[in-house]
């Protein structure tokens, strides 16, 4: 199963504590006891970070951590419902990468998160897998994927790159 988390904009604005927030519900049950629904379904490093983020102990600027924590959650809570073949899940953050000093911290912090929430691969947990592309290596790879198929979006393409990719 493959989930696309698409940012173009938002991570060069937007309220910087909504990046950040995880609610309550997250860490508490009703009855005010501890519950770690990241480390439930065996993300040690996802629950670390989600409780990093609710002590304040960790701040991204530019990253919204605390949605794709809540994808990847969802995305191994999925993967019970589904026959075996489906058990492996996979993130792809898709992001703009802009020039200047924000586009540079934005990348470190997703380089950071990665990092933080599984290994060196980005293989979180068991089963699941996090990793990071921009909108500009996507359009370079895309036209070699496809080759001479799928000539009627080749004027799209172009017109595309054209547009958000000049130097490409």
């Amino acid at each position: 199963m493959l989930a696309i988390e698409c940012k173009f904009t938002e991570p060069y604005s937007g309220d910087i504590a909504k990046k950040n927030r995880l609610v309550d519900s997250c860490f508490l049950h009703k009855n005010g006891q501890n519950k770690e629904l990241w480390g439930d379904k065996e993300l040690r490093g996802c629950q670390n970070v989600a409780q990093q983020l609710r002590e304040e102990e960790l701040c991204y600027h530019h990253l919204d951590a605390a949605q794709l924590l809540k994808h990847m959650l969802g995305l191994a809570n999925s993967k019970n419902n589904q026959p075996k073949h489906y058990g492996k899940w996979e993130i792809l953050y898709l992001w703009f990468d802009s020039t200047g000093k924000a586009a540079e911290h934005h990348k470190q912090e997703i380089d950071e998160f990665i990092k933080a929430v599984g290994n060196d691969d980005g293989v979180v947990g068991d089963g699941g897998k996090i990793r990071a592309m921009t909108y500009q290596n996507l359009f370079k790879r895309l036209p070699k994927k496809l080759g001479d198929s799928h000539k009627e979006y080749q004027a799209y393409r172009e017109y595309l790159a054209q547009r958000y990719f000049p130097e490409n």
